[in-house]
């Protein structure tokens, strides 16, 4: 990363657009920026295009009008149910392009309504983990449609598109800050627009992912303990100290209660702020102080280097 570049990263919901600017300053990343602000109304990405993006630029802009956007790159975070996932077995002598292949002949299987061209693939192998020795690729699908769109968006700002990711995976750079040592499994849940994802890494690497849709809260408890029963089946062992972190919105310490009643866990809200060195007017701000763990997918995005 050039030493004078600073990327942003936004965080899209239904609802609001967040905003955190990361810079590279003497060989370390330095927060300079955060901000959010709520959509007149509600963003339909299956919409028409031309709304969306003006929804998305009227939102962008009061943002800016606060604090100049300083940013040459751009990247953006969706949230789960903007994503097909799933997970298969495979072969290692297959060539990359069988692989994908392979992956789009299960993604046909698993979602027949779906016209598997309309989607983007990202295949994440599981490897470098005593954890789970069967080779096995996870699979994340997002609409070519949506990427397209932020392309515009992003062109129309003069902002060089970097990456458009899942919201959790790109949280889960957090824990590479985090100097865990190498065979320390996390717990990981990202919530967010009727939808979470749970996710267990070591070794800074996912090695299982799995996204769910839910109407109530009560729903991602239910969800919640069908995943973990998943991970005990794989063999995968929990943390030894039963804790786990947690991000995105909706986050309350009911729910938080809720978890470690029905599961045995202690979900930690995770803060992406622990991590990086911050401009001191930030953390003034109430959201850098009570609404951290939403901004973790942003600031997450804006240092992720490839």
């Amino acid at each position: 990363m050039s030493l004078s570049l600073v990327n942003a990263g936004i965080n899209i919901t239904s609802e609001k657009l967040q905003l955190s600017e990361v810079s590279f300053k003497e060989g370390k990343f330095v927060l300079e920026n955060i901000d959010e602000e709520y959509f007149s109304e509600i963003i339909d990405f299956d919409g028409k295009e031309a709304k969306a993006i003006n929804i998305l630029q009227a939102a962008f802009d009061e943002i800016t009008l606060r604090n100049s956007v300083k940013a040459e790159n751009i990247s953006f975070t969706l949230p789960p149910n903007k994503f097909k996932s799933f997970e298969i077995p495979y072969e290692v002598s297959l060539s990359p392009n069988d692989l994908l292949k392979h992956i789009r002949w299960e993604f046909e299987k698993l979602f027949p309504r779906e016209d598997e061209k309309a989607y983007l693939i990202r295949e994440i192998k599981v490897s470098g983990s005593n954890m789970r020795t069967e080779p096995t690729t996870l699979v994340l699908a997002i609409r070519k449609k949506y990427v397209e769109m932020l392309h515009k968006f992003a062109l129309r700002n003069k902002l060089r598109l970097k990456f458009v990711d899942h919201a959790h995976l790109a949280s889960s750079n957090i824990f590479r800050g985090m100097k865990k040592g190498e065979e320390t499994v996390e717990i990981s849940l990202y919530s967010g627009d009727k939808s979470f994802s749970l996710m267990v890494i070591n070794n800074n690497a996912p090695i299982y992912f799995k996204n769910y849709k839910i109407d109530q809260a009560v729903e991602l408890i239910e969800k919640l303990q069908l995943g973990m029963k998943a991970i005990e089946r794989i063999g995968i062992p929990l943390p030894e100290d039963k804790k786990g972190y947690i991000a995105g919105d909706n986050i309350t310490d009911t729910l938080l209660e809720q978890i470690k009643s029905e599961l045995g866990i202690t979900f930690y809200k995770l803060n992406p702020f622990s991590v990086i060195y911050t401009d001191p007017d930030l953390e003034v701000k109430e959201i850098f102080n009570r609404k951290y763990n939403s901004f973790a997918a942003s600031t997450g995005i804006s240092f992720r280097l490839g």
